[in-house]
C-alpha cells in the first residue's frame, strides 16, 4: 500500500494520521509504477480537480498499473458532466454516474458498483467501483 498526492502538506497530513503507510508527491496522470502492478487504486474525489479533457488519460493511466482484475473505487460529485464549480481548493467539475461509467468503459473498465448519495444542504455524491477488464 502507497499513498501519492500532488499536494506536499497533504502528504505531510496523510504521514501524520497513518504513520505505517508510505506516503509520497505524486500525479496520477504519470504513476511511478509498473504495468499491471496494483491490485488496487483509490481515487476518492481525485479526479475533481483535472480539466475534464484529461480524466479519459487518467482513467487510463488507472488501468494501466492495475493487474488483471484489479479494482479501482472512484468517488466523485454528481452532476451535469464537466460541469465547473467553486471548491474549497481550486476549481472542480462534477460527473454524472453515466457519463463516468462511459469514460470508465473507454479506458478498460467495467463497472461493478454504483452508490449515490444525496446530504440535506449538500452537493450529490457518487461513488464507482469498476474492474479491469
Amino acid at each position: 500500500m502507497e499513498g501519492i498526492d500532488l499536494v506536499p502538506e497533504f502528504i505531510e497530513s496523510a504521514r501524520a494520521r497513518f504513520p505505517d503507510v508510505p506516503f509520497r508527491v505524486g500525479s496520477f496522470r504519470d504513476m511511478d509504477f509498473p504495468d499491471k502492478a496494483l491490485h488496487g487504486v483509490l481515487s476518492w474525489y481525485s479526479l475533481i480537480h483535472i480539466p475534464p479533457d484529461e480524466v479519459p488519460m487518467a482513467l487510463e493511466e488507472f488501468a494501466r498499473v492495475l493487474a488483471p482484475r484489479g479494482q479501482l473505487l472512484l468517488g466523485f460529485f454528481d452532476g451535469p458532466p464537466g460541469t465547473p464549480f467553486q471548491h474549497a481548493v481550486t476549481t472542480a467539475y462534477y460527473w454524472s454516474t453515466e457519463h463516468m461509467g462511459h469514460l470508465l468503459a473507454e479506458a478498460g473498465f467495467r463497472v461493478l458498483e454504483i452508490d449515490m448519495r444525496q446530504d440535506p444542504g449538500k452537493r450529490p455524491h457518487a461513488a464507482i467501483t469498476a474492474t479491469v477488464r
